[in-house]
């Protein structure tokens, strides 16, 4: 009876958090995809933006190592180390994940919010915003880390809200980035006529995977 209530309690903590580490396990194999088919079909980028994309994906494979590990200790060690220490001691590798996780999202945000800048025709205002917004988020997230390496619990990670405030700050900056990228592309746009885009079917696409992505980091 003892240890049916210990199960039913571990699937309630940590259930959720196993099922989206699934998800991301999935997401991860998508970024493999993407970045292999990248360096196939464009050979011909700047070499800068070619190192950002491999460096954003050796920091998203640091990032889901971390991830398992937090998972292999509480589900695998501790249901054979049922200590104290072992349940709330945060694995190392997941603290460089939650580091790892916020510098991702500003190299991810600062792109876009270039896409931006050049779709816009230089819009000071639109980009500046978005730039902001994500830098906000990432001094968060950067004292979220600090904080997290300081700690070394499990608890902490769990409970602080520099958490939600920074995933708060990246709500807004994807908010802008997406809402400007629609704007900015829609059909029938009449500022700047010849900068116009018109509104062809690959315009289309692009607005779709835009708003798509958009709404998967929300």
């Amino acid at each position: 009876m003892v240890e049916t209530r210990e199960s039913n309690s571990t699937v309630e903590s940590w259930g959720p958090g196993f099922i989206g580490l699934m998800l991301s396990v999935c997401m991860y194999g998508a970024a493999l995809g993407q970045s292999l088919f990248y360096s196939c079909h464009f050979p011909d980028d700047p070499i800068l933006i070619k190192v950002a994309v491999s460096i954003t994906l050796a920091l998203d494979t640091i990032h889901l190592y971390g991830c398992v590990q937090l998972y292999w200790q509480v589900l695998i060690v501790c249901r054979r180390d049922p200590s104290l220490e072992c349940s709330t001691r945060l694995p190392l590798g997941f603290a460089l994940a939650v580091l790892v996780n916020y510098i991702i999202t500003l190299i991810v945000q600062c792109f876009y919010a270039q896409r931006v800048w050049i779709m816009s025709g230089g819009h000071k205002i639109i980009t500046g915003l978005s730039i902001i917004a994500a830098f906000a988020g990432f001094i968060v997230g950067l004292v979220c880390a600090v904080s997290t390496f300081h700690q070394q619990t499990i608890q902490y990670i769990f409970t602080t809200p520099l958490v939600a405030s920074s995933a708060a700050l990246g709500t807004v900056c994807d908010v802008i980035i997406t809402g400007s990228i629609v704007y900015f592309l829609r059909a029938g746009r009449s500022e700047q006529p010849e900068r116009k885009l018109r509104g062809s079917e690959f315009i289309q696409q692009i607005r779709r995977v835009s708003i798509n992505c958009g709404l998967l980091t929300w």
